[in-house]
């Protein structure tokens, strides 16, 4: 597990996420890390996918980090508790208890 996280809000049903939202805040990633987590399903996709076939992030299945571990992901109920500051504590905030947040370690 690395020191920067990006939260990945699950939106929709089919398991995408369009947004990104940096978390750079040391004292939430600790409470994060803490957090009832879940793995990510086969077949969920973000603009954060990279393979051998392209050098660069790209949008496609992603459910690894670049370190092979695993995504999880967490409910924003509980992403709520942490006290999470600026755009992403915003965008969380204003996210449905139930939806999910891939939590993506890099």
């Amino acid at each position: 597990m690395s020191l920067n996280l990006n939260l990945l809000p699950m939106l929709d049903s089919n398991g995408f996420s369009h947004e990104v939202l940096k978390v750079r805040d040391y004292e939430v990633l600790e409470k994060i890390k803490k957090l009832p987590q879940m793995e990510i399903d086969d077949g969920f996709n973000s603009c954060l996918s990279r393979n051998d076939e392209y050098e660069e992030y790209h949008y496609g299945e992603t459910v690894e980090t670049p370190y092979g571990e695993r995504l999880t992901w967490v409910l924003a109920k509980d992403l709520k508790e942490v006290g999470l500051q600026g755009c992403a504590g915003a965008f969380i905030n204003a996210m449905s208890d139930r939806d999910r947040v891939a939590i993506y370690w890099c």
